[in-house]
């Protein structure tokens, strides 16, 4: 199979070699990768923090869980469905769909946040 026998779909313009067709619209990452994280200095938080964190993915219980994003402070009472690192720091995905960075957690069933490890 030859360079020319690749069937892309057109946009405006021709792709050049290395370039792939991304059907999303053309902002849809930058918008994307805001929603998930807008304020981009990471803090590592507390070992003991991320191991309550972990210890709550594993029991899948519900646990109330308090965090802040551009919105300001949000509650939600859901399971912690994963912890996970991505692009340098923590993350933690709830059993609402959403995924909040680990710094930006205020509380897990009461217990607060320290400030670090």
């Amino acid at each position: 199979m030859e360079a020319s026998d690749v069937k892309t779909p057109r946009t405006r313009g021709r792709l050049h070699l290395g370039q792939s067709w991304d059907p999303r619209p053309a902002g849809w990452v930058l918008a994307r990768s805001l929603a998930f994280d807008p304020m981009t200095d990471y803090t590592p938080i507390a070992c003991a923090f991320h191991d309550r964190l972990e210890d709550a993915a594993v029991r899948r219980q519900p646990v109330r869980v308090v965090w802040r994003d551009l919105q300001g402070e949000r509650v939600a009472q859901t399971t912690v469905d994963d912890v996970f690192a991505r692009d340098g720091a923590d993350w933690v995905r709830l059993g609402t769909g959403e995924t909040v960075r680990a710094d930006r957690l205020v509380s897990l069933d009461g217990h607060t946040l320290p400030e670090a490890c």
